[in-house]
């Protein structure tokens, strides 16, 4: 019950400042939906991040197309060897010697 009152806590925060509103399910009346307030988030979070954005479009203009297609593969094909690894270790099988 402890991370229901945490979470409650959260989502009033977040509601103070204006991020989220609650409205009501249309198909539960006992359920509350919340709702994240798109301009309010943009206005307020988006500047925040506008640095690493001009320094991440800075980097990739440092690249030629070609590279950058080798390096959207290799993070393709990394996640994908990341989310398969992590299956197993939910499956109990991560013993597995490397190889295979």
């Amino acid at each position: 019950m402890l991370a229901g009152i945490l979470l409650q806590k959260v989502v009033d925060r977040l509601e103070r400042g204006g991020f989220v509103y609650r409205r009501a399910d249309p198909q539960d009346s006992r359920k509350v939906i919340i709702q994240l307030d798109l301009e309010q988030t943009g206005r307020t979070i988006c500047p925040l991040f506008a640095s690493m954005g001009n320094d991440f479009r800075e980097l990739c203009d440092s690249y030629s197309t070609a590279e950058l297609t080798i390096l959207y593969r290799f993070m393709l094909q990394a996640t994908d060897n990341l989310r398969r690894q992590i299956g197993l270790l939910r499956d109990g099988g991560g013993n597995q010697q490397a190889g295979g």
